[in-house]
């Protein structure tokens, strides 16, 4: 069958002497017999397409038999779902033992440290001024304990050297008085036997009480050594009063050290830093109201803490291996095991539930971070 392709004519020229209508009519037949060879190829060419296909199509053998079997019914085990939240082993929660201005952030959330890695610093100038007070304080009060003690030392060789002097000018006194006594006696003596004259008698007599009365000024100066003494006790109590301030200055200045390094916000311990609540420029409280700054968490050990209801209670123990389902996880699953349920129950309302805890023990427990959903799923 051959296929004859009639071109159209782009535009018919108009012939002298022709009607228009007959030229019109020419081209109806020449576009009918064009649209009809064009649609009678393509019918046989798909004839001979179908045609090469059933050549290449194998013959159909017999249809295959299918042994019956025995359908057997297997139930699914139904699980108990706790919903709970990923928390890590250790959170330690970092605050400022004195308040002050932030000056610098050194950590972002997600950095590992190490214990006593500086975490953010606070300005410093107010400590730095108190220190030196102490300092200042310090080295006052060791000035004052030096001149107590040499004063003290002064004042004991003094009261050496008077009671040495002092002793001496007893014993030569009491020997003078002794001695113009005798001889006062003696020109008595003689005196009643006429044979002295009464004025040597009379000077004798006062030299007697002159000596005796110098005794008497050596005994009240020996009297006046124990007032010496006592002054030199309270000296010495100076000194114990200047130690004890030096310790305390020393006890200040202590302080005044410890509070300028508490202006370094150090990691207590070793984690990630999961949460950081400081800016630079803030002013924060310092003690017992002092607000957190960081959250350094250890990471190496995951948890699930789920509240479990009381009717649940005896389907769960610890040491049980239990399923985790997160959306985290590609696989959907994780494996955990019950750590610990809570000896105490927690009411809501008419509801009793017991806190438990389930370490994340297998998958890709890397993928999860703390306070992510996850469930614990028990066999009922």
């Amino acid at each position: 069958m051959s296929i004859r392709i009639v071109p159209i004519p782009r535009a018919l020229p108009r012939p002298r002497g022709t009607p228009w209508s007959n030229l019109r009519a020419q081209f109806r037949q020449h576009w009918g017999l064009t649209c009809v060879t064009v649609f009678g190829g393509a019918l046989l060419a798909f004839g001979r397409a179908g045609n090469d296909a059933k050549a290449e199509t194998p013959a159909e053998g017999p249809p295959a038999v299918v042994a019956p079997t025995a359908v057997v019914q297997e139930k699914s085990p139904e699980m108990l779902r706790i919903c709970g939240r990923v928390a890590a082993h250790v959170d330690v929660e970092v605050r400022c033992r004195n308040g002050g201005q932030v000056a610098k952030v050194l950590v972002k959330p997600g950095a590992v440290v190490k214990a006593g890695d500086t975490l953010a610093e606070l300005d410093p100038a107010e400590e730095a001024r108190a220190l030196k007070r102490a300092e200042l304080a310090l080295a006052m009060s060791q000035t004052r304990l030096a001149q107590a003690r040499q004063g003290v030392s002064i004042a004991e060789k003094a009261l050496s050297c008077n009671r040495i002097r002092t002793q001496a000018t007893m014993k030569a006194a009491d020997a003078r008085s002794k001695r113009a006594r005798i001889r006062a006696d003696r020109l008595k003596e003689t005196l009643e036997m006429n044979f002295t004259s009464q004025e040597e008698y009379d000077s004798r007599e006062t030299e007697a009480t002159e000596a005796a009365a110098n005794l008497d000024l050596a005994c009240v100066a020996a009297e006046d050594l124990k007032t010496q003494e006592l002054a030199l006790e309270l000296r010495r109590q100076d000194v114990s009063c200047a130690e004890t301030q030096v310790e305390l200055d020393k006890m200040a200045l202590a302080v005044a050290q410890q509070r300028l390094s508490d202006t370094r916000v150090i990691a207590p311990a070793a984690g990630t830093i999961t949460e950081c609540n400081a800016q630079p420029g803030q002013f924060v409280l310092g003690g017992a109201g002092s607000s957190k700054l960081f959250t350094v968490s250890d990471l190496s050990r995951l948890y699930v803490i789920a509240m479990l209801d009381e009717s649940h209670l005896s389907r769960v123990k610890a040491g049980q291996k239990v399923a985790l389902a997160s959306e985290a996880v590609s696989s959907g699953t994780l494996e955990g095991r019950v750590e610990h349920i809570s000896p105490r129950g927690c009411r809501t309302g008419d509801k009793v539930c017991f806190e438990v805890r389930v370490e994340i023990i297998g998958g890709e427990r890397e993928r999860l971070r703390p306070e992510m959903n996850c469930c614990v799923l028990v066999e009922r």
